[in-house]
């Protein structure tokens, strides 16, 4: 469109303006064509067409009218500016209602815009405002410094100006209001009161700009204004409120400079007022914040405490008191925090009223005194109302439940773990990680009153989620014990591999120094044995020693060190009970002897270390058959009868170690009466330990064993009849396969004696089961299963002990070389359980037509041992040293190899130890 052509439009649709229809008039195509018409009317002089700037006025003029002038503040400003321009040539088009605005701006005096100021300030009309501060920005602008009245214009336009932003929120308003305070503060002369006044509206400008507006430097600005101000006047309110603001800059910035002067300030407000002043307890509560917001030392404290016990005294009613004693308790806890004075705490407790706050220190208390009533206390009165909250109760119900044993104190403990889990909250990984944490314990707690597998299992749950917020050392140890927790009741390997793999990943993220690092080195140990004890895996078991020597050699450990020490040697004690390794057996022996050496006399497990010591010493007697070596083991396990207490739980364990010991000595000096003291010592550990299941089993197994080497009338029978006791209370496979295979090798003695078929029939199912059994050690499998094929030759002929020779020498025999251990050790562990095994089996084959598989028979003899003659284990030995991981995974792959495949029967390969 052309300027005509816009003119015509613009001015149609005022006529429809008038005549009621507004819409044409305030449309956004209205204004956007009034915007047209004025860029295509502007001459180049700068001059306009008056008809075309007048209906563009109009146009904006109509928009201010009806539309609200938060949005139609522009258009006002615009029209009123235009129809001032032209008021000598169409001054009688202009509408009437504009005329006061126009005079403001053409004609009228300073005055008459001070006049239109006050009366904005009143209403709330926008416009009259604006006019009224442009109408004094002109006045301010023509009138000279000398002018009298200019200070009290700039002061007036600040005043508007910062009407104008509480209403429109323009910081330029702010800005130049700023500008004109200061202005009419350098135009006043020193000592005129106006002065104060200006300076209290720069104050005023200044809060709203740090309060409001959060701008850096405000608060600078408004110290520096409040100096200025008490410099004129310093009353009690100004002083205060520069004390405020130095406050407030000082827990910013942290400038001491900062704190003391605001603390001097109250100082000095609380000297002008006498101590029988109604207010004067104010001025003292006002000195005890400040101090306190100063991070104070202990004679500010001693101050404080004294302003705040008068101010407490002095304060007139309830309301006033407890304002003071807020600040009173704080000042008692922070001075708590130095001297460690009971009494303090007790104060701050006392004036403490926010039941979280109050809470935490009465529980405070408590770790101090040990008294259990405040942390009934603690946790009674801990509220449920922030995220903090929830958990701060949960976890003060779980250290109450710990020490009362209350199984209600439980249950509450368990609605909140829920309540807590249920509302986490707050943005920091840490705190949400807890939230999910704690409650995690609580019902830990709880699986370990109901043996239910869903409470460990929520458990287990919400420690994963904490994880997932934040996977810290901690709460992976947490997760570590939750699952061998569960392996209590489930018996499900898988617990103990998750277990041992979580205390792994806490080991990586714990200090390298320090005994919580030793602590869980030795915790991941543990699972790893306890999986190697449920499974019979021996990668699991060498895992757990690789972990076992890291804990022992730790840079740190705690208060108790021989128990390090002690478990290794366990460990390295069982491996040599499974691998024949004489390496491992020395290893243990010095492990033993050390964890003794850290255990002087009186230590509570001096006994057991000692037996432990004496067990491995014991073996020894087994590999070189000295006599000295059965004395000191004989010695051993006496001093830890005599070191145990009457009470001990495990003293029919002592006995029974020293009877096995007592047995081997017999075995190898043959004094007859070492074989009646190794009974006496079987029989009083089987009294001592009726009520425990899993130690009874072996313990009768070391009594038959006994009985069976004394060889008088009725000890093979009685022998026999113990060992099928020791049976029905064994542990899982490995204690049921020693009982089953001594129990095999008995009643074939009978058999042998009395020929009663009974026997022979239960021998080789007994056998059998002993054979089979995969968590049991490879010599105890192998030596029930070569008897039993002997004893099937010896009554049934060769040729129907075939199978029973094959499965020996095919699934049981390759694992009784296993990579790792030295050929002597080899050599001598083969010798010992297989004997002629390998002759018998092909010759059993060979009567039975079978020759392909007698061939295969013989051939896998052959290669075992050419492996022992080759010293194929050298480097393995070395890689252990260097790599254990990958040495575990070598052993494993060979194992699996050296069992190979045949005809009609399957690798026996332990999925856990593959994965």
């Amino acid at each position: 469109m052309n300027a005509e052509e816009l003119l015509q439009d613009l001015l149609h649709r005022q006529e429809e303006y008038a005549r009621g229809n507004h819409g044409p008039a305030l449309s956004d195509e209205a204004l956007a064509h009034a915007a047209e018409l004025w860029n295509l009317s502007l001459l180049p002089t700068g001059e306009m067409d008056a008809r075309a700037a007048f209906l563009v006025a109009m146009t904006n003029w109509i928009r201010y009218r009806d539309l609200p002038y938060s949005v139609s503040r522009g258009n006002f400003l615009f029209a009123i500016q235009t129809f001032a321009q032209l008021v000598d040539v169409m001054g009688a088009a202009v509408p009437q209602s504009a005329q006061p605005y126009i005079q403001v701006l053409t004609v009228g005096t300073p005055d008459d815009a001070v006049r239109m100021l006050l009366a904005a300030a009143q209403t709330d009309n926008g416009a009259a405002l604006d006019i009224a501060l442009m109408g004094l920005g002109v006045a301010i602008d023509d009138g000279g410094p000398e002018n009298p009245a200019l200070p009290e214009w700039c002061m007036l336009l600040a005043s508007g100006l910062m009407i104008r932003y509480d209403r429109f929120g323009a910081i330029s308003d702010l800005n130049v209001a700023v500008a004109a305070d200061e202005q009419a503060y350098e135009l006043l002369p020193p000592g005129r009161p106006e002065r104060g006044k200006v300076l209290e509206q720069l104050a005023k400008i200044w809060v709203s700009r740090h309060y409001q507006l959060h701008e850096p430097d405000a608060l600078d600005r408004l110290i520096e204004v409040q100096v200025r101000q008490i410099a004129i006047d310093p009353s009690v309110d100004l002083v205060a409120g520069l004390a405020t603001s130095l406050g407030m800059r000082f827990k910013r910035s942290g400038d001491p400079g900062d704190a003391a002067e605001a603390i001097r300030l109250r100082r000095v407000l609380l000297e002008r007022h006498s101590p029988d002043h109604p207010d004067r307890w104010k001025f003292e509560s006002d000195v005890v914040a400040a101090i306190l917001s100063a991070r104070p030392g202990g004679e500010d404290l001693d101050e404080a405490i004294n302003l705040g016990q008068s101010a407490e005294r002095l304060a007139p009613d309830a309301t006033s008191r407890e304002i003071v004693a807020s600040n009173l308790a704080t000042a008692y806890e922070l001075r708590f925090d130095l001297t460690r004075e009971l009494d303090d705490l007790s104060a701050a407790i006392d004036r403490r009223k926010d039941p979280g706050h109050r809470s935490s220190l009465v529980y405070r208390r408590y770790q101090r005194t040990g008294d259990v009533d405040d942390l009934r206390t603690a946790a009674a009165i801990a509220p449920s109302v922030t995220p903090a909250d929830r958990m701060m109760r949960c976890s003060l119900l779980i250290e109450l439940y710990q020490l009362d044993n209350d199984l209600t104190v439980l249950d509450r403990a368990v609605e909140a773990a829920h309540e807590c889990a249920a509302n986490v909250g707050g943005d920091q990984p840490d705190l949400r990680a807890a939230q999910y944490a704690i409650p995690g314990i609580a019902l830990q707690h709880h699986f370990q009153r109901t043996r239910r597998l869903a409470d460990i299992d929520e458990a287990i749950r919400l420690v994963r989620l904490a994880l997932a917020e934040d996977p810290s050392a901690d709460d992976n140890a947490v997760l570590g014990e939750f699952f061998m927790a569960r392996f209590d009741v489930s018996a499900d390997p898988a617990d103990l591999q998750a277990a041992g793999e979580a205390m792994e990943r806490a080991i990586a993220e714990t200090p390298p120094r320090g005994p919580v690092r030793a602590r869980r080195l030795l915790r991941a140990a543990e699972a790893f044995r306890r999986l190697s004890d449920s499974t019979g895996s021996q990668q699991a078991l060498a895992r757990a020693i690789d972990l076992f020597r890291r804990a022992a050699d730790a840079d740190e450990l705690d208060e108790d060190p021989g128990r390090y020490f002690d478990q290794l040697g366990n460990a390295l004690q069982t491996q040599y009970e499974w691998t024949g390794s004489t390496d491992s057996l020395n290893d243990a022996v010095d492990a033993g002897q050390h964890a003794l050496e850290l255990s002087p006399p009186g230590h509570w497990d001096r006994a057991g270390r000692l037996t432990n010591l004496g067990n491995a010493l014991q073996s020894l007697v087994e590999v070189h058959g000295r006599p000295e070596d059965a004395r000191a083991a004989v010695s051993a396990l006496s001093a830890a009868i005599d070191a145990a207490t009457d009470d001990d739980r495990y003293l029919g364990m002592y006995h029974a170690n020293l009877g096995i010991a007592v047995h081997s000595a017999y075995r190898y000096i043959g004094h007859a009466g070492f074989i009646e003291a190794a009974i006496r010592q079987h029989r009083l550990a089987v009294e001592l330990t009726m009520d425990m299941p899993g130690f009874l089993a072996n313990y009768r197994v070391g009594l038959a064993t006994a009985l069976i080497s004394r060889d008088e009338k009725g000890d093979l029978d009685e022998a026999i009849d113990v060992l099928r006791q020791a049976r029905q209370t064994a542990g899982p496979q490995f204690g049921t396969s020693v009982a089953d295979a001594d129990l095999g090798s008995a009643l074939i003695q009978r058999y042998r004696r009395d020929h009663h078929n009974e026997d022979a029939e239960e021998a080789l199912e007994v056998l059998g089961h002993a054979a089979q059994a995969e968590a049991a050690p490879a010599y105890i499998r192998l030596e029930a299963a070569r008897l039993r094929a002997v004893f099937i030759a010896e009554t049934d002929g060769a040729k129907a002990a075939a199978d029973a020779y094959r499965f020996a020498v095919s699934m049981v025999l390759p694992d009784l070389a296993i990579p790792g251990v030295a050929r002597p050790d080899q050599w001598r562990r083969i010798e010992r359980h297989a004997g002629a095994l390998g002759p018998d089996a092909t010759a059993a084959l060979i009567d039975a037509g079978r020759i392909a598989e007698a061939v295969e028979v013989a051939d896998r003899g052959r290669n075992l041992v050419w492996g022992q003659l080759l010293d194929l284990n050298a480097d393995v030995v070395n890689l252990q040293q260097k790599r254990p991981d990958m040495a575990r995974r070598l052993i494993a792959t060979a194992t699996r190899l050296s069992r190979g495949h045949s005809d009609g029967f399957e690798p026996r390969v332990d999925p856990r130890a593959e994965a």
